[in-house]
């Protein structure tokens, strides 16, 4: 009877610890997310750089082009 009893105690433990390790996991998916956005986030805005530097030398290149067309 004894048996039982420990098993009885131990059974709640276990289905814990199996509804934490997907818990864990969805922690660790979050963090992989927030890791991503943040990348991306960095991405974008040096797209958005390198997007006015080029348009700052094709206005530059614009100008001397019409400077030795002259």
């Amino acid at each position: 009877m004894c048996h039982l009893v420990s098993d009885a105690y131990t059974t709640p433990n276990e289905s814990q610890k199996q509804q934490q390790i997907p818990h864990r996991e969805e922690g660790v998916k979050e963090k992989i997310i927030l890791s991503q956005e943040k990348s991306i986030q960095r991405l974008t805005e040096l797209v958005r750089d390198l997007k006015e530097q080029l348009q700052h030398c094709q206005s530059n290149n614009e100008t001397s082009n019409g400077a030795f067309s002259s």
